[in-house]
């Protein structure tokens, strides 16, 4: 009987630990939801970000510069595509950072063209180090100059 007690006794005190360890222990961050609109020149572009939820992360802007890693083009449904990925660097009067960008870009008229795609952010500095986020992304290419692009997503600040 007495090892039986013992043991309960070992299972509580594990119990308590496990509580103690999940209940503040540990620091989650604050989720944001963010829009980052975009002009987007022949080699570079102006952002701004707005959060749409109030948190650490503010409002910030600045230019931006990206370079492509692939580019492939295919077919769905009898419909041209091509898709891309690259890394867009944001630099900000509060910091610095960098998304993966990822999309399939569809011909909308001659010289007009649609994107929809992916993004997140694989690093950042300043007010933006440790800032995990990813979203959504849409634009319309040819249409008016410079060509609006804009993300809608996430942002979790440690």
């Amino acid at each position: 009987m007495r090892g039986r007690g013992l043991s309960v006794c070992a299972l509580c005190l594990v119990g308590l630990l496990v509580m103690a360890g999940s209940s503040g222990a540990t620091t989650t961050g604050k989720k944001q939801r963010v829009m980052i609109e975009m002009k987007e020149r022949k080699g570079w572009g102006t952002w701004e970000l707005t959060t749409l939820t109030s948190g650490p992360i503010t409002f910030d802007g600045g230019k931006y510069t990206w370079k492509m890693h692939s580019r492939t083009k295919g077919v769905i449904d009898g419909q041209g595509y091509e898709r891309y990925a690259a890394d867009v660097t944001y630099v900000g009067k509060t910091g610095t950072w960098v998304a993966r960008e990822t999309g399939r870009i569809v011909s909308a008229s001659i010289g007009k063209s649609v994107v929809t795609g992916e993004w997140k952010i694989l690093r950042g500095t300043d007010a933006y180090a440790r800032v995990k986020g990813s979203g959504r992304l849409a634009a319309a290419l040819g249409i008016v100059s410079p060509d609006p692009w804009r993300y809608e997503g996430f942002m979790v600040s440690p």
